[in-house]
């Protein structure tokens, strides 16, 4: 929790810690995981933005949510 406040995150979660974790910097694997993944999580930052594609398809994906809760 400190390193995310550190690195200036308002919002974290805390995931499985087991043989599914990994970790990953600018295309070094520094923690490589235990088993294979199936589930990625990816973390974007003001240095290294996600693709506009990425965006397009997140902000669909919050329509698409937002209709389904009306």
């Amino acid at each position: 929790a400190e390193m995310m406040k550190k690195i200036g995150c308002v919002e974290a979660m805390n995931l499985d810690g087991g043989a599914s974790r990994a970790l990953a910097h600018n295309g070094s694997i520094i923690m490589k995981a235990g088993r294979p993944l199936t589930n990625v999580l990816i973390v974007y930052d003001k240095l290294h933005p996600a693709p506009q594609s990425t965006i397009q398809s997140w902000e669909q994906f919050q329509k698409t949510d937002e209709q389904a809760e009306n």
